[in-house]
């Protein structure tokens, strides 16, 4: 029998490309960058399968397959569990690809790109901060009329934290820290010029995360380095860790006057708490299965109180997992996340500096998400995920077996077909939503529609297609119904159905989806007041909703 070939270095490079395209286009910003991003890890697990060198998990992961769909199909929210189970499972292939793929270059390399790009990203973090973030806020004014919730947008960029092309300050800010660690770890491995590169780097990268202003960046960070000398009993990351403190607490001091003060509404230490106590609540009512992947968002605005911010996430990883997974799955979750980003920092089992200034970054990450969600934002979890696979143990001479081999292929490949369908739905959506508010309604229909037929079960682009169909009630209302069986828990999407029953003429079913909608929603007064118009046009008073 022929030995499998040796593809380590194109898997090596293919998952480089990787780190270079998560951050400069993040595949959260970008449908089209979450396709490719999704093509790239799928290309890498073909070649690991191919290689034979996969790890042992990949037999598990195999066999879990099956139980994840079913938890996707038991979820309250079935259309919101299909993207989380796909994404977890592209970032379990991404770190078996990285493991199957290791070679004594593999970590510089992962290191070289993370410092290049870091670097990048904390030159616009302070372009932005400096000048970029006024610019946009002017640009957003002047074109309020094409843009949704273009009031809220500029008011976000008024506060003076960079983005540089993230989702959020603190996902740029978990970007920026983990290039801070692999240009450390180059820094100490290189002499002469190549350190002082590096070094000019890392005080860019230090520059741009004091532009992002992200607290809870530079304490994770912080809280890695000290864990780090704690357990590796090394002098020389005192100094570090001094610096540290000082940006932590240059961070602290910008964000003053942002919300930080305890009685004010925007602090978000407050807004967090509410969402753990949102989330511990969920895991209460559902303790055994939970809300389901993805689920959280679905259920959050009926269990929110006067003072409770708009939230996806609990900005707490243990505690959205709990809710969405249950009781003790989630937490078993929670401390396999844990054990597997931190696992390197502890085991202290990683040689050389470079490969301990990945397993700093590491363990800042999954630190971070004690007060953040960045581990649910693709492009840093594919970087963790792949740093994770480097920084693990060889993978073992045993060829898995060929059923195994095709399998794993198989199941990554097709995830990544429904990644890239969900990427490019969102790319349709996005061009409908532009058209629809330019006035080019048939435009608007078309790119709907494609978002619907890319990605049948998604609840935003189902409702987007019956909101764009207003002139066919009778299509549009078999657009919502679709939203609602994907999304049985959203109160838009019943309310969306309730205005189309009442435009044909279906009274007690356009009430019956208002009062359901004000059910779900009940901060949301405009769901109220529909239903309380369609309970007048009643032939007789209906009866009082359940709440929930």
């Amino acid at each position: 029998m022929a030995a499998p070939p040796d593809l380590a270095r194109p898997t090596g490079l293919i998952l480089v490309s990787l780190v270079v395209v998560a951050a400069v286009l993040p595949p959260e910003t970008s449908g089209a960058s979450y396709a490719g991003c999704a093509l790239l890890v799928a290309l890498a697990a073909i070649l690991a399968s191919a290689s034979g060198r996969l790890p042992a998990a990949a037999g598990a992961g195999l066999v879990a397959l099956p139980a994840l769909a079913l938890l996707g199909r038991f979820a309250l929210a079935p259309g919101a569990a299909v993207e989380p189970i796909v994404l977890a499972i592209l970032a379990l292939a991404a770190g078996m690809a990285a493991s199957a793929a290791r070679r004594d270059r593999l970590a510089g390399d992962l290191a070289l790109a993370l410092a290049a790009t870091g670097a990048l990203v904390a030159a616009r973090a302070c372009y932005d901060a400096l000048w970029g973030l006024d610019a946009m806020a002017a640009r957003v004014r002047a074109e309020a009329a094409t843009i949704p919730d273009a009031a809220a947008i500029a008011g976000r960029l008024a506060q003076g934290r960079a983005y540089a092309g993230h989702v959020t300050p603190a996902a740029a800010g978990t970007w920026i820290v983990l290039a801070m660690c692999a240009t450390a770890g180059l820094a100490a491995a290189a002499h002469g010029r190549r350190r002082m590169v590096a070094v000019a780097a890392l005080a860019v990268q230090s520059a741009g995360l004091l532009a992002t202003r992200s607290l809870t960046a530079a304490g994770a960070l912080l809280a890695a380095t000290l864990l780090a000398g704690a357990l590796m009993r090394s002098r020389r990351l005192l100094a570090p860790a001094a610096v540290l403190i000082v940006v932590v607490a240059a961070v602290a001091a910008l964000r003053t006057g942002l919300g930080l003060a305890p009685s004010s509404d925007d602090n978000p230490w407050r807004l967090r708490a509410g969402n753990v106590r949102i989330g511990l609540a969920m895991t209460g009512d559902h303790p055994w299965l939970g809300v389901g992947p993805g689920g959280f968002a679905e259920e959050f605005p009926s269990y929110r109180r006067a003072g409770d911010n708009e939230s996806r996430h609990a900005h707490c990883l243990p505690v959205e997992m709990t809710a969405e997974l249950g009781a003790l799955p989630g937490l078993g979750a929670s401390i396999l996340f844990f054990v597997a980003f931190l696992g390197p920092i502890v085991s202290r089992r990683v040689a050389g500096p470079v490969e301990r200034g990945l397993a700093v970054g590491l363990a800042a990450f999954a630190i971070h998400n004690l007060a953040d969600f960045t581990a649910y934002l693709p492009s840093l979890l594919f970087l963790a995920c792949t740093l994770r696979g480097v920084l693990g143990p060889p993978v073992g001479p045993t060829v898995p077996s060929r059923s195994v081999r095709i399998g794993w292929a198989m199941a990554v490949a097709a995830c990544a077909a429904i990644a890239c369908a969900a990427g490019l739905s969102e790319s349709a959506i996005a061009q409908a939503r532009r058209s629809a508010l330019e006035g080019d309604a048939a435009t608007a229909a078309a790119a709907a529609g494609r978002a619907v037929r890319l990605a049948p079960w998604s609840t935003d682009a189902a409702l987007l297609h019956s909101q764009c169909l207003a002139s066919d009630p009778v299509s549009a209302l078999a657009e919502a119904d679709r939203a609602v069986r994907w999304a049985p828990r959203r109160a838009a999407a019943h309310d969306v159905r309730g205005r189309l029953r009442a435009q044909l003429g279906d009274v007690p079913g356009a009430y019956a989806d208002f009062a359901r909608a004000a059910a779900l929603h009940p901060l949301r007064a405009e769901y109220a007041d529909h239903a309380a118009q369609a309970a007048a046009a009643l032939p007789r008073p209906p009866a009082e909703p359940s709440p929930r």
